[in-house]
């Protein structure tokens, strides 16, 4: 799974793994919130009517794509409820820092539902975006890896509260994304 957005190195292989969902770092994401003025027009159903209708014009692709839509709007209600159930410790997961907070409690929570999902193996990505600094590096640098470190130790004791710290594997990974040559270089012939 990935939180707030895909990424391919939790892709597996086409056709042998499963897919990889994607999950809102707030919460799951249904398909539509909607205000209570708007209550009666129940949105999913008239998705599901007009999705599920097969005429002449019908074809394999909006068949597949009806059905893959379908999947995704059930999959959303059902993992919006699997996480409902269950909380992260109020005293671990305090003074919200940075966006990855909500990254690494959505993850904490994700785990707890592994029996409702009926997983016994899970991979989750997130990213940060913290470190492209381009000046004073050093000072904002090291206060970005404070919110890792921070976050990363509310992880650690959500884990070790739920009994599951040995279970888990936790990669951190970074790459500078630039290329060899430096950028002041120009090549000619």
């Amino acid at each position: 799974m990935s939180i707030n957005g895909g990424s391919i190195s939790v892709s597996g292989t086409v056709g042998i793994s499963m897919p990889n969902i994607v999950v809102s770092s707030s919460v799951a994401k249904t398909l539509a919130h909607r205000p209570r003025a708007e209550e009666y027009f129940d949105v999913e159903e008239y998705t599901r009517k007009v999705n599920s209708k097969l005429d002449p014009f019908s074809s394999v692709f909006g068949e597949t794509w009806s059905d893959q839509f379908l999947k995704g709007v059930e999959e959303g209600i059902i993992l919006s409820e699997q996480l409902g159930k269950v909380a992260t410790d109020p005293t671990i997961w305090n003074g919200k820092d940075s966006p990855l907070y909500d990254r690494l409690n959505i993850i904490a929570k994700l785990i707890n539902t592994r029996n409702d999902r009926n997983s016994d193996r899970d991979v989750f990505y997130t990213d940060s975006n913290c470190c492209d600094h381009h000046y004073n590096m050093k000072k904002l640098l090291g206060e970005k890896l404070k919110e890792v470190d921070n976050n990363l130790r509310r992880l650690v004791e959500e884990l070790k509260a739920d009994n599951l710290w040995d279970n888990v594997s936790i990669v951190v990974t970074s790459e500078f994304a630039r290329t060899i040559t430096p950028n002041s270089v120009s090549v000619s012939n």
